[in-house]
């Protein structure tokens, strides 16, 4: 269960405002008891009687809308410059409202002990978040990430949903270069740390794969000796992550399809609806379950949930239950189908490492006419780029009858060398063109990084 970040009612006193931020009030004679309940960095969700924190952004600046807060309520804001700021409202003088921000979080956060897992790696974030959530259910109310909440301001918001009620957390960490999943770690201060994979997701920003694993594995330099870090047991940086965790002391257990891993995927199967079967081996025990998504690499992310069941104490087979009716947000391999078309709509985001899954996924799927992959751009791939562009345009041809490439990326290494494939500017073009060339009994993969706007061709098809 999921809690409405921006309606949180987290309390706090002006006290505990400054001495979690450092900050000055602004003013004379103000009594640091008084109470406010709620943090938000939106002026439009305002509550009466709560607390609004100024973020600047290259867009936006908070410090615009202090007059609107102040007329919705709020009793105390927290700012950089308290010059634009009205009469009436307290102001908390800080250098830096981000910083505030996680400050604040994070000494809310230490008001509970209760189980934190901290999910990140390149590829299956979200998703295996899904997972966790589902197969730690029967302890209870979970607090978990929403959306795209994994950032400086997104896993603050996610932490100030916590109250006594819940059980446990699970707070999802993004990255864009090093020393971010550092930095949210010691706001959210986990106690278990997950790390899905790595794979060439910002090798842009980060230069090189193993410049990526050491920047995942900050999460783990964060746990303390008496935390748990669950790693991927293959991979050409699982050693690097396990070494981490050695140097740290902490407890480790590995995932993945080999018989080195403590929670293992030891066969998958695609079901007839597309659906994957998969069956696990912990220590002497197997089970087996039905993921309602398709792809085989899921069950992976499942093996990654059991695994944070078991540290917490449930019964595996109440996890493996309750992963059988997960529910993954957002537009993540979801199968859509319309008349006799089945579309996998994965165009959420795409990485060489996922666009390959979803690849494997179309090929494995039942029942297919043909099979056909409108593939956008990757973004962000620097240097590797083309190197890379090729390699799925390579695989996308091997595997599929039909291939749409979108994007300038595909354009470059796909004129006039593969058979069957048709390549359009952009996700407009896509998507006016791809009902004259889908047939009845086609399975559409459509998956591409956020920025190609392939929500477009799934629209289209599904008319």
């Amino acid at each position: 269960m999921s809690e409405s970040f921006w309606a949180n009612q987290t309390p706090f006193t002006l006290r505990e405002i400054v001495d979690a931020t450092g900050g000055n009030v602004v003013g004379e004679d103000i009594e640091y008891s008084i109470a406010m309940r709620g943090v938000s960095t939106d002026s439009r969700a305002i509550q009466p009687n709560s607390l609004f924190v100024a973020l600047r952004g290259e867009r936006f600046d908070g410090h615009d809308f202090l007059h609107q807060v102040a007329q919705s309520g709020a009793t105390v804001a927290v700012v950089e410059d308290e010059n634009l700021a009205p009469q009436g409202l307290i102001c908390v003088r800080v250098l830096d409202t981000l910083k505030a921000l996680g400050d604040l979080a994070r000494f809310h956060r230490e008001r509970f002990d209760i189980p934190m897992i901290g999910v990140t790696g390149s590829y299956g974030k979200t998703t295996t978040r899904a997972f966790i959530a589902a197969a730690s259910s029967p302890l209870g109310k979970i607090l978990a990430s929403r959306e795209n909440f994994n950032n400086e301001i997104g896993v603050p918001q996610t932490l100030f949903g916590l109250d006594a009620s819940h059980k446990a957390a699970i707070i999802e960490m993004g990255m864009r270069g090093a020393g971010q999943i550092d930095y949210l770690a010691k706001v959210a201060k986990p106690t278990i740390g997950v790390i899905t994979n790595i794979g060439p997701q910002h090798i842009e920003m980060l230069g090189s794969l193993e410049n990526i694993a050491r920047a995942k594995a900050e999460l783990i330099e964060n746990l303390s000796p008496d935390g748990l870090a669950i790693l991927p047991a293959e991979g050409d940086f699982s050693d690097l992550l396990i070494e981490t965790a050695q140097k740290v002391g902490c407890r480790i257990v590995t995932f993945g399809t080999s018989e080195k891993s403590d929670f293992r995927v030891s066969s998958t199967r695609t079901l007839e609806n597309g659906f994957v079967e998969a069956e696990f081996k912990v220590q002497s025990s197997k089970f087996k379950i039905v993921l309602p998504l398709p792809g085989a690499h899921n069950a992976t992310n499942a093996a990654v949930a059991f695994a944070v069941a078991h540290e917490l104490g449930i019964d595996l087979n109440q996890a493996a239950r309750a992963l059988e009716n997960v529910e993954v947000p957002g537009a993540r391999m979801r199968i859509v189908r319309v008349s006799e078309l089945t579309i996998l709509d994965d165009c959420y985001n795409a990485g060489p490492n996922s666009m390959r899954a979803a690849l494997k996924t179309l090929r494995d799927f039942p029942k297919a006419k043909r099979r056909v992959a409108v593939l956008g751009a990757m973004k962000e791939l620097g240097s590797f780029s083309e190197e890379e562009h090729r390699k799925i345009a390579q695989l996308a041809t091997d595997i599929c009858d039909i291939v749409l490439f979108v994007g300038e990326e595909f354009a470059k290494v796909t004129f006039g060398k593969y058979r069957n494939v048709t390549a359009f500017e952009d996700a407009n073009e896509a998507a006016n063109r791809v009902l004259d060339i889908v047939k009845s009994g086609d399975v559409v993969l459509v998956k591409g990084s956020r920025s190609v706007g392939l929500e477009t061709v799934v629209s289209a098809l599904a008319q």
